[in-house]
């Protein structure tokens, strides 16, 4: 007698569109499949143009790529960053590869993080270099086309309760930035605001958020 091999299910309840379109489908996942690091790694190699993450609960989330607009938008942003190091930061900086495997189990990948020395210390001794260990200190989600509105705030709120301490949430469709702090229940909303700081996360950091607008 032949069985055939269990099949992952698409949970249908999960919001699959947006106003744009297509936003992401959430698949529940066969308990005897085990995901691990090195088998989601090389799911995400032999599929590019689409992005992955999981859950908490073992489920794989499959999200369409950003595109080009949404990409360099994240780049912009990290180019500032990236300055703010080389001018005499420290860390580590991500980018949206930058994925980060979170206490509760689940992976996740901000489109632009910065993770502090002292942070990384608290690395374990086998840590290869390819999944950042710890919760970033500095998260930066930029909204693409196929994103909602409610559910990168709720991937923000999930970021700040892993132990980010600063966020922020950009949408250029609407010119609207949300900054998350950490001890703070509910995030300050900005209207096109010229510049965002650091402020004391990341002392000095200036990034110019007229490039993002224009």
């Amino acid at each position: 007698m032949v069985t055939a091999e269990a099949k992952p299910e698409i949970d249908l309840d999960a919001p699959l569109a947006n106003e744009f379109g297509f936003e992401y489908i959430l698949l529940r996942l066969p308990a005897e499949w085990q995901l691990s690091e090195a088998v989601f790694l090389e799911l995400c190699g032999l599929n590019e143009g689409w992005n992955f993450e999981t859950t908490a609960n073992g489920e794989l989330v499959i999200m369409p790529g950003t595109g080009l607009d949404n990409s360099e938008r994240a780049m912009l942003i990290g180019a500032d960053v990236v300055n703010w190091r080389r001018a005499g930061g420290d860390g580590r900086i991500g980018g949206e590869a930058g994925m980060a495997h979170l206490p509760d189990g689940s992976l996740k990948a901000p489109d632009v993080s910065w993770t502090s020395s002292e942070r990384m210390e608290q690395r374990p001794a086998d840590y290869d270099g390819v999944l950042i260990p710890v919760c970033p200190d500095f998260v930066v989600e930029v909204r693409s086309r196929s994103d909602s509105v409610e559910r990168q705030q709720e991937k923000m709120a999930q970021w700040m309760a892993y132990g980010a301490r600063l966020g922020w949430l950009v949408d250029a469709y609407s010119e609207k930035v949300w900054v998350y702090r950490a001890g703070r229940e509910e995030p300050e909303e900005l209207d096109k605001p010229d510049q965002l700081s650091g402020e004391d996360v990341l002392p000095g950091l200036i990034v110019d958020m007229g490039q993002i607008w224009d």
